[in-house]
């Protein structure tokens, strides 16, 4: 690391070296960046960043040798894609990073290539040997963003006075486009989708959450990509203003409107920065400010301020409802302290409820919160569920049912877009569990001697939420292990058990967790239907309600599933719930999940012995 700094060091001073001495120290900066130790990574790549912009010099049509190319960019795209070390790839997506302009773009064939691979190397799926690697996503990551930044895109640039008439006598003025190469719209857009699908890396390991330094990079990358990309579609006049901190006018200007003001000319110009990528930018954003790790939310909402609150920049300005959002999140009343403590959770979900009214960003903000609400860590449950209730409670004291139901809306929906994913329905569940018990989204249900006369809504309405709900978790429970996702199901039968109409879609689950194959699943259900029918005796009918307590107490539920089966039948008869027949599958021996630091294997891979 010391020997990298000296290095690093000697090309800030632009020290004279011999090209020999300049190959074998580039040669030295390269091992370094093959180390085990991020730290040494970290060094070696700084250095190499300095050392590339002071030594190797361009020839006299501003061209790299194509010997040093081969040594510095091929070398390190092949290795990238064909290393089994954890630590080369680690280490020399960075390197990919750090080359200067003259290096990555001298032809648009090199370019592309080192864009694809840094792309490959981001996704969840990329493999360094066998094994996935956080470390080389979050650094391809951040590679990429430094080179986007790096080359740009590709902008015309005018040169050149008023040149020349056309037939009706109107000026043309002559515009060159300079021989480098930039990153087209195309291009641009594939950058941007890959940082978005970056934004979605929730991958665990024995570590925790380790997506989320993917998650952070590519956030803090969409920033920079997206700023970088917007001075393509500004006139040079405004790209001028922006550099030079001038403030810019709410209603931006674009490219296109310029010329058609200026002189109709009859170029397209490629739009790089759409409102459709802005508004997706910020969902995100919103996002991951609802979730549940604090430093993902500190740094998610440092992005969002900085958009927010860039008064010059006319990026900012293209933020659907960006001063409702201003006057949400921030404290406007001390134009000094605009800032906000967002990893505090107690500040931060109050803010967030409130932005679940604008319609842009609802969905990204329902789908954030779910995995506070039904998270672990108690503090941010705690605030992430208080602020939520009392928004839904605001709401139903308002009679809003427009809001709630879009709310319902989204929360089903989102059965459909992660079906099977635990890390994302079971906080779902329990977010659904949470609202049903506070009375919440009653209205919506099937009608009830309690809600009858409260609801405004038709029976056809109230039918479809209770039983879409209860077939999505029905079929989520279809051979699912996981034991706190069968038990928070049970909690939303029983809770759907004071609905008559919805009564015997919601016995039939809580008579099949009854007869679960798990003997656990099967003791815990009986309880808590013994309780829930003690609490509430109107639930069976008067007549059963007897014996159905008597076999709830005297069945051993957690011995023979056999037996504990034909008691629950015998319940099942009682209350009059026919108990389909499933017909189970041969069990097929499941392999078990590979975890990347379950053998040394990974360590011997990651220090390359």
């Amino acid at each position: 690391q010391a020997c990298c700094r000296l290095l690093e060091c000697i090309a800030l001073a632009k020290l004279p070296l011999p090209v020999k001495m300049q190959l074998r120290l580039l040669d030295s900066i390269d091992e370094s960046i093959k180390h085990a130790m991020e730290p040494v990574q970290l060094q070696a790549v700084a250095a190499l960043r300095v050392f590339m912009r002071s030594y190797f010099p361009v020839n006299d049509l501003g061209l790299p040798s194509p010997r040093l190319q081969t040594r510095v960019v091929d070398k390190y795209c092949d290795l990238i894609k064909t290393a089994d070390i954890a630590s080369l790839t680690r280490g020399f997506a960075l390197a990919l990073g750090c080359l200067p302009k003259h290096l990555i773009s001298f032809s648009l064939e090199n370019l592309n290539k080192v864009t694809d691979i840094l792309c490959y190397a981001t996704q969840t799926d990329f493999r360094v040997g066998d094994e996935p690697d956080a470390e080389t996503r979050r650094n391809a990551i951040t590679a990429l963003v430094e080179v986007y930044c790096e080359v740009g895109p590709m902008i015309q640039e005018e040169e050149g006075g008023e040149e020349g008439q056309e037939g009706d006598g109107e000026t043309i003025k002559q515009v060159t486009v300079r021989p480098k190469f930039g990153f087209s719209a195309e291009k641009t857009t594939l950058v941007f989708e890959t940082l978005m699908t970056a934004t979605k890396d929730y991958s665990m390991d024995k570590r925790g959450d380790v997506g989320s330094w993917s998650r952070i990079a590519a956030m803090e990358g969409l920033e920079k990509v997206m700023l970088s990309a917007h001075q393509a579609d500004l006139h040079p006049s405004q790209r001028k203003k922006e550099v030079e901190g001038v403030p810019t006018v709410a209603a931006v200007t674009t490219a296109a409107e310029e010329k058609e003001e200026e002189g109709k000319e009859k170029v397209t110009k490629e739009v790089y920065v759409t409102k459709e990528m802005i508004t997706r930018m910020v969902a995100t954003m919103l996002k991951q400010l609802c979730e549940k790790l604090d430093n993902v939310r500190s740094r998610a909402g440092a992005v969002l301020e900085r958009l927010l609150n860039n008064d010059t920049c006319t990026l900012s300005h293209l933020i659907p409802q960006r001063n409702e959002l201003r006057t949400i999140l921030f404290k406007q009343n001390d134009e000094n302290d605009l800032t906000v403590n967002w990893g505090l959770a107690s500040e931060t979900f109050p803010k967030m409820v409130k932005v679940m009214e604008l319609s842009e960003y609802h969905n990204a903000i329902v789908s954030g919160l779910i995995l506070s609400v039904g998270g672990l860590t108690e503090a941010v449950v705690k605030s992430s569920s208080k602020s939520l209730l009392e928004w839904t409670r605001n709401k139903k004291k308002q009679n809003d049912v427009k809001t709630l139901s879009k709310l319902s809306d989204v929360l089903l929906s989102l059965f459909l877009l992660y079906p099977g994913e635990d890390r994302v329905i079971l906080p779902l569940m329990k977010t659904i569990e949470l609202l049903l018990e506070n009375e919440i989204f009653d209205f919506l249900c099937a009608t009830s001697t309690e809600s009858a006369t409260s609801t405004s809504l038709s029976s056809t309405t109230e039918l479809a939420f209770g039983e879409d709900l209860l077939m999505k978790v029905k079929k989520e429970l279809y051979r699912s292990t996981n034991v706190v996702k069968l038990f928070t199901s049970l909690n939303i039968a029983l809770t759907l058990l004071r609905f008559i109409s919805l009564k015997p879609l919601a016995f039939e689950l809580v008579l099949e967790l009854l007869g679960h194959r798990y003997p656990r699943v099967r003791k815990h259900s009986a309880e808590q239907f013994h309780t829930k029918l003690f609490i509430d005796e109107t639930l069976v009918n008067a007549e059963v309600y007897d014996l159905v307590l008597d076999i709830l107490r005297c069945t051993v539920w957690d011995a023979d599933v056999t037996s504990a089966r034909q008691e629950r039948d015998s319940i099942a008869s009682a209350v009059g719930v026919r108990m389909t027949e499933i017909v189970s599958a041969p069990k097929k021996a499941k392999a078990k999940a590979k975890d990347e630091l379950d053998s040394y294997q990974h360590l011997v891979n990651e220090v390359g012995y």
